[in-house]
């Protein structure tokens, strides 16, 4: 029976899944929107406070997946490997903490991250996670937790909390390239004291089968440095959204 479920970019499971999840989020934004900003920004944290539960348990579900362990662990699960350290749980973060200091350098990372980055990893899902059943639970989690931080950059835009302009583009790249450098040296220290050999977040260090950046690691074959582009595009494209905004919005 899971078969009928497996999901994958862009088979009907992928796209009734988004569809189910596109509804709720719409029935959300409806109902909230007719109140005052404060109130507005109240929801957004209720909404990531949810987020945090969901992705704590999307993973301790991965914790006990077996199958997930044989794929992507050499030496076993290791807790460390599963941190909030890449762009999308990064996101879960910035959003509260930007909308209770009113920083538009958090927020406006966050919200091109939300929906530049994030349908990216949608549809280029990594090992282990694609060709699945949807009702296995990390799999579930996976598409889940990701949708709950596409929602971000809706919710900041929906609820009048961030609109972007120029100068929140040149913010946002300097927000992420400092995620960028920060996550690569803690991938370093993890790996030189040996908690975490493997620690690969933000893929800085090894393109762990993504096919752009395998492509950008022939360029570049240096680890780190070979991701360095990746914010330029980051930022062009972020241009691009923004003007789309204010063409749409």
């Amino acid at each position: 029976m899971d078969k009928k479920y497996i999901i994958k970019p862009i088979n009907l499971v992928y796209i009734v899944f988004a569809l189910i999840y596109g509804a709720l989020l719409a029935v959300f934004i409806a109902y909230f929107k007719r109140y005052s900003l404060p109130i507005r920004e109240m929801a957004v944290m209720g909404f990531f406070l949810f987020d945090w539960i969901i992705f704590a348990l999307y993973k301790y579900s991965i914790s006990k997946d077996e199958e997930l362990a044989s794929i992507c662990y050499q030496n076993g699960f290791n807790w460390l490997n599963e941190l909030p350290f890449n762009t999308c749980n990064i996101v879960l973060f910035t959003v509260p903490l930007g909308i209770i200091t009113k920083s538009r350098l958090l927020l406006s990372t966050s919200l091109f991250s939300s929906l530049i980055v994030t349908p990216l990893a949608l549809l280029m899902p990594c090992r282990g996670f694609d060709n699945y059943s949807l009702l296995k639970p990390r799999i579930f989690g996976f598409y889940l937790t990701h949708y709950l931080t596409l929602s971000a950059g809706i919710l900041l835009l929906a609820f009048g909390i961030l609109v972007p302009n120029v100068h929140d583009v040149l913010l946002a790249a300097i927000g992420m390239f400092a995620l960028l450098t920060l996550v690569y040296l803690i991938n370093k220290v993890m790996r030189i004291t040996g908690i975490n050999p493997y620690a690969n977040y933000f893929f800085c260090i090894e393109p762990d089968g993504n096919k752009a950046l395998e492509m950008l690691k022939k360029l570049i074959p240096c680890e780190y440095f070979y991701c360095l582009p990746l914010v330029l595009i980051f930022a062009f494209l972020s241009y691009l959204l923004t003007i789309a905004i204010h063409l749409f919005v």
